[in-house]
């Protein structure tokens, strides 16, 4: 029985090819486009996860207007973590990272 299903479904395939073609493709482009969405927005919620206190952590950036657009970075000045420990009390833990030429290098971390 599933032969002969199979056999009908290839003599369709083969005598309307323009047709079966236009929907192969755009399942295909459908699936693709689906699991596409899927990994970025499984990346984007698996942020920083792996920590114990995950829900407790979050991350303060720096944005930048700039002529070409809006640029975020995670980096801070100087006085940022300092502040931020005085503003808010309820902060437990404050990290801070620099940027040294490119390259992501110092964390510093402090209890409040």
């Amino acid at each position: 029985m599933l032969k002969t299903y199979l056999k009908i479904g290839w003599r369709n395939i083969a005598h309307n090819t323009k047709y079966s073609f236009i929907n192969i493709s755009g399942l295909a482009i459908g699936i693709a486009a689906c699991l596409l969405i899927f990994l970025i927005v499984r990346f984007e919620l698996s942020f920083d996860n792996f920590h114990k206190n995950a829900p407790q952590t979050y991350r303060v950036v720096n944005r930048d207007i700039l002529v070409t657009g809006t640029n975020y970075t995670e980096a801070m000045t100087g006085p940022v973590p300092d502040a931020l420990r005085l503003d808010l009390p309820q902060i437990a833990k404050v990290a801070a990272l620099f940027y040294i030429s490119t390259a992501q290098v110092a964390v510093t971390g402090s209890d409040a």
